[in-house]
């Protein structure tokens, strides 16, 4: 996981692990989330959003809540997890 300072850092991080991923050829994705809309001009002309098929192009414009059901009941299972009171 990484955590960076502003939306804008999310969407250029994201870009530099995928190349950095594609040019060694490893197996393995990223997914990238932030709320609404980023303008990152030196990353592309066109608005980011996590829904859209250059961020995470494997959730088909799906919402990523919705896309991992499940995902949150797993993860506070995990050792370590906070519990709800």
């Amino acid at each position: 996981m990484v955590v960076v300072g502003s939306r804008v850092e999310a969407v250029r991080w994201k870009l530099a692990i995928e190349k950095y991923i594609a040019t060694r050829g490893y197996k393995l994705g990223t997914l990238v989330a932030f709320s609404g809309e980023v303008n990152a001009p030196d990353s592309g002309a066109d608005g980011f959003t996590e829904t859209g098929k250059v961020l995470n192009p494997n959730l088909n414009g799906r919402d990523i809540l919705l896309n991992h059901a499940g995902l949150y009941e797993t993860l506070r299972g995990m050792p370590g997890a906070a519990k709800a009171s």
